[in-house]
């Protein structure tokens, strides 16, 4: 990103942040830890405090453990397997870091995203299939399973095709990359969206 452009992005996820404040109390969500912790790792990362690979790395561990407690808290019928999922999630990419100690691997965004899709996609398997009052476009959950699993399928396309194509063709990776920064935007639109539901 451009210096306008994380700027930018630091904004919003810092108005999503505060939504996630003012509403939180009224549903007893947690969705502020995990929005309070990007805003501070992307504010960290503005101010060179820690390397962005390291920095990155650890906070690839943090959101797997967030999301691993927050599919388990709202799920009725498949805790165990939420378990499983962080479980390997996290493990797979402590390995990882591990072997390559300071840079960040590209396996470790791949582990996450992999993770992401599936939660979003047991989740929303869940709430079809169960009864509940209202819709499912009034609560949080929802708009947040939406948003990691929208970030996930632009974060692979982005960075499958990623190497072959710096070679190949130069010009169509950097239009998937500016693809991928407003799939980003998006993401955090839509985190804003959950912050404001009524219900989890």
């Amino acid at each position: 990103m451009t210096p306008y452009q994380h700027y930018s992005y630091i904004v919003l996820v810092g108005i999503c942040f505060m939504f996630s404040l003012v509403y939180r109390t009224k549903k007893k969500s947690v969705l502020f830890i995990y929005l309070g912790t990007v805003m501070l790792v992307e504010l960290v990362s503005v101010l060179k405090i820690i390397d962005n690979n390291i920095l990155h790395s650890y906070s690839t561990l943090i959101y797997i453990l967030f999301f691993t407690y927050y599919f388990s808290k709202i799920s009725k019928k498949f805790v165990p397997i939420f378990y499983v999922l962080g479980g390997i999630a996290f493990l797979s990419t402590a390995m990882i870091k591990l072997t390559y100690n300071t840079v960040f691997p590209i396996e470790m965004g791949i582990i996450l995203s992999s993770f992401y899709i599936l939660s979003s996609i047991l989740y929303f398997y869940e709430s079809v299939n169960i009864n509940q009052a209202g819709f499912i476009t009034d609560k949080e959950s929802f708009w947040v399973s939406f948003a990691i699993l929208f970030w996930s399928i632009f974060f692979i396309f982005r960075v499958v095709p990623m190497y072959g194509l710096a070679k190949k063709d130069i010009e169509f990776l950097k239009q998937i990359q500016m693809v991928y920064k407003i799939a980003v935007f998006c993401t955090y639109i839509l985190f804003a969206a959950a912050s404001t539901r009524k219900r989890i």
